[in-house]
């Protein structure tokens, strides 16, 4: 539960002050060992902010098909800036995808 803070930042630690970005992943590493436990999985994926932000970042532009709106959630000083983030990003996953026996591309 958030503490009562007059920080504007989303995320605020025990002193109700903004959380910092070492805070964050290590609140997040204690998640994702709690999480490892129940799904085996996840313990070999590499969970990080930059990760959480990125697949935010996707499923927004998957879900709106609209780069502006992208930019402007990630903070993006210009939509180029964007469109290199998300190609490296699609890039990416291109590669990694599984490939099917037979399947044209």
């Amino acid at each position: 539960m958030r503490p009562v803070s007059d920080a504007p930042e989303l995320f605020c630690n025990a002193r109700a002050q903004a959380m910092t970005r070492s805070g964050f992943e290590y609140i997040l590493s204690k998640h994702v060992a709690t999480a490892a436990r129940k799904a085996p999985s996840i313990a070999g994926k590499g969970v990080s902010p930059h990760v959480l932000r990125h697949t935010c970042a996707m499923h927004t532009l998957q879900a709106t098909r609209d780069v502006r709106k992208v930019s402007l959630w990630l903070g993006h000083a210009s939509l180029q800036s964007t469109e290199v983030y998300l190609r490296a990003g699609s890039d990416r996953e291109a590669r990694s995808a599984p490939r099917h026996v037979g399947a044209r591309c």
